[in-house]
């Protein structure tokens, strides 16, 4: 395997565990007695100055309020 390869392997590999770990985030929010739902995302963005990988993790109160945003990720930027 080249060097390029193992670069994109890496970097999908990242990918994947912040995938897993927004999901496993979600599980545990809709776990608590005042969250009727949880939402998450993870898109992969092509800006002028790179590449960057965006997620998000809501979760939908019982108590009517809007949901609750529990931040976004802007952590991994690619440069090619």
């Amino acid at each position: 395997m080249n060097n390029q390869e193992s670069t994109i392997r890496e970097v999908l590999e990242c990918i994947g565990n912040v995938n897993r770990l927004f999901r496993d985030m979600a599980v545990t929010l809709r776990r608590s007695p005042e969250v009727q739902n949880s939402l998450t995302g993870l898109e992969i963005i092509s800006y002028k100055n790179g590449t960057n990988v965006e997620g998000y993790l809501d979760a939908e109160l019982l108590d009517g309020n809007e949901s609750a945003g529990f931040g976004m990720c802007n952590g991994m930027l690619i440069r090619g």
